[in-house]
């Protein structure tokens, strides 16, 4: 098994890593390229790039993990009076946006192994928590995360990230989680 990070300006290698992705969660974009989200922070300069850990068998994809600025936040940080403020709350956390490995793969570590070089790579780049949302379907993936050590929320209860509620809308079956990074 070979774990990497994956290259943002390697185009063939996302394509193949979202292709992977989607095959599990159905997104358009689950590893979105790097010019998108600096469209999306417009007037915010120096925010992370996305981080992607890739698990390979024999060469092909059998895991997948990425995180991310949390974009979505942007807008809700817009009446910080600093721009300097919403940066740094933006680049404190990050989003653990998709996660997904092979059935067959499934039981080997691979995930755990995925989540530790994400959370390195992240933790490199500034982060010092990351967040997500674990789908309860086909079924729940939150034990994962909870036996990482993440914090399992309640449903409907949120993460707070710079003040401002963080959390999936409704008609969306799952639990958020988050956690801490520790610096090593």
């Amino acid at each position: 098994m070979q774990f990497e990070l994956l290259d943002n300006a390697d185009l063939d290698a996302n394509i193949e890593v979202n292709v992977f992705l989607r095959r599990f969660h159905g997104t358009q974009a689950a590893v979105p390229p790097p010019a998108i989200v600096r469209e999306l922070v417009q007037g915010l300069q120096g925010l992370p790039d996305p981080v992607t850990s890739v698990a390979r068998a024999g060469g092909d994809v059998v895991g997948a993990a990425t995180a991310w600025t949390p974009v979505m936040l942007i807008k809700p940080l817009l009446h910080l009076k600093d721009p300097m403020s919403a940066r740094k709350v933006l680049t404190r956390w990050r989003l653990f946006s998709h996660m997904a490995v092979a059935p067959e793969q499934r039981g080997l570590g691979i995930g755990r192994e995925l989540v530790r070089l994400l959370e390195a790579e992240c933790r490199r780049g500034g982060a010092v928590a990351m967040f997500g949302f674990a789908e309860d379907l086909p079924e729940p993936s939150w034990p994962f995360y909870e036996r990482l050590g993440y914090r399992i929320l309640g449903r409907g209860e949120t993460t707070l990230i710079g003040g401002i509620p963080s959390g999936q809308g409704p008609g969306r079956a799952g639990r958020g989680f988050d956690r801490r990074l520790t610096v090593h």
